[in-house]
């Protein structure tokens, strides 16, 4: 272990000078390697206060995770309108004073998510919640190209020595973690759906008529399922499930204490920036994976080959199009093919553009949620999913991800995902509905996607 008291206080004063010539907020940062003995996911079980908040981020397919704990500073809708929330994380991260001893160069500052709609005040389950909030953690712990660092981030704030102090005991509690604790699985108890298959028949007319009236092509229609708790075990356990079972996807967890949880596997990349290089997935079209190989293989052929799929899927590159060409942002399409996952296989066609002066933020806000998430057009099918829908969605279909230090950027959508909320964990998933759809497939596609998240807690 080492953590130079000498060092760390010359740098502390060059960020002090600038705080004070910039009479803003400064966030002070600083990255060193960190040796760690245990199986890296097994970090989030560490009990570093009660008071903790935590976060855990995983790409197997990219050998990418990191683990954040606690929140030196965040921007939320609790205290702040959205534009001023797209402004300042771009200055804040700007004007970050952060000493890197490392070659990791991509180290994610702001991390969090958002509503499915932003414009909506969480509500029900979810009224904890805000519906957007981005922080910096106080601890970030990063495994990436074969590097493993660890980050402290603080305001400029605090005297020095009460900083240390905290970073070196954060420090010593993690380095000396030991992996040896008795793991538990959660137990869970079905309570049932929220929509019964007759009440979704009828949305899905309703929605259908919206459609022959022309005023939408297509609505993503979502349902919920609820379990309660009847025993708390440990996290890594079912984050290990998610990773295992699903390496294709990001595997995400926020833990907001007393607000909830929401944890998932998404497979779909909404928006992702490097070097203003941008990538954004179109995946909407769905149809169950089969259990033989030869199923598989049908239903793969399917895919490319039905109608209704294609239109569903060519709708969200449309809508995506439009979205940037409205902010000049032109975009080029890959050819379809086929995600497949464990329950499901996917259509999927990969975008890409090159990234104006625009900030990501705002350019997220744009995109989001994308079509595949909501419909088309965007805010006519949100009216209606707000309209038929008689549960909160809250961080379900938004997104989730962080922006690095040097403004590069990831989010997925919160989808094959579950939120904790008190003594509850509820599952939700969705189905694109267009005049083609037939009922009984939509509500098959959606009971395949819950399938995904509830064979890992009930495994």
């Amino acid at each position: 272990m080492y953590l130079e008291k000498n060092k760390l206080s010359l740098l502390y004063k060059v960020a002090k000078k600038k705080s004070e010539q910039k009479k803003s907020t400064i966030v002070f940062s600083f990255t060193q390697e960190i040796k760690l003995s245990n199986n890296f996911i097994s970090l989030i079980d560490i009990e570093l206060g009660k008071s903790k908040k935590k976060s855990y981020w995983g790409q197997k397919n990219k050998n990418r995770e990191f683990i954040s704990f606690g929140e030196s500073f965040s921007l939320n809708t609790d205290n702040l309108d959205k534009s001023f929330i797209n402004l300042n994380i771009e200055k804040i991260i700007n004007d970050n004073v952060n000493f890197n001893e490392t070659k990791q160069n991509n180290i994610p500052i702001f991390i969090g998510g958002q509503n499915f709609d932003i414009n909506k005040t969480n509500i029900d389950i979810w009224r904890k919640y805000k519906s957007v909030n981005y922080q910096i953690p106080e601890i970030l712990i990063l495994k990436s190209d074969n590097q493993t660092t660890i980050t402290f981030f603080t305001l400029m704030n605090k005297p020095f020595n009460s900083i240390y102090s905290k970073c070196y005991d954060y420090y010593k509690a993690i380095e000396d973690y030991s992996d040896n604790q008795k793991k538990s699985k959660m137990i869970f108890k079905s309570e049932g759906i929220k929509t019964d298959k007759n009440k979704f028949i009828d949305q899905v007319a309703y929605i259908k008529d919206k459609i022959k009236k022309k005023k939408v092509r297509k609505v993503v229609l979502s349902n919920i399922y609820k379990y309660s708790i009847k025993k708390e075990g440990t996290y890594s356990l079912l984050l290990e499930s998610m990773i295992k079972e699903y390496p294709e996807c990001t595997i995400f967890y926020f833990d907001y204490l007393n607000e909830g949880k929401f944890l998932g596997a998404s497979p779909e990349l909404v928006l992702k920036n490097t070097n203003n290089n941008i990538e954004i997935d179109a995946l909407a079209g769905s149809i169950n994976n089969g259990k033989t190989i030869s199923e598989q293989k049908e239903n793969q052929k399917k895919l490319y080959e039905s109608k209704k799929i294609n239109d569903e899927h060519d709708i969200v590159i449309k809508g995506i199009k439009k979205s940037l060409l409205e902010n000049n942002i032109k975009i080029k399409c890959g050819k379809k093919h086929v995600l497949k996952l464990k329950n499901i296989q996917h259509l999927k066609t990969s975008i890409t553009a090159i990234k104006n002066d625009m900030k990501i933020m705002d350019i997220l806000n744009t995109l989001s949620p994308t079509p595949a998430l909501s419909g088309y057009p965007k805010n006519k099918s949100i009216d209606i999913i707000n309209d038929i829908e008689d549960f909160d969605r809250g961080w379900y279909s938004g997104t989730i991800g962080y922006i690095s230090n040097n403004l590069n950027a990831e989010f997925y959508a919160g989808l094959r995902s579950a939120y904790i909320n008190d003594e509850y964990i509820y599952i939700y998933a969705g189905a694109g509905i267009t005049i083609d759809s037939n009922e009984d497939e939509e509500w098959l596609e959606i009971k395949n996607k819950m399938n995904a998240i509830d064979q890992i807690i009930n495994e």
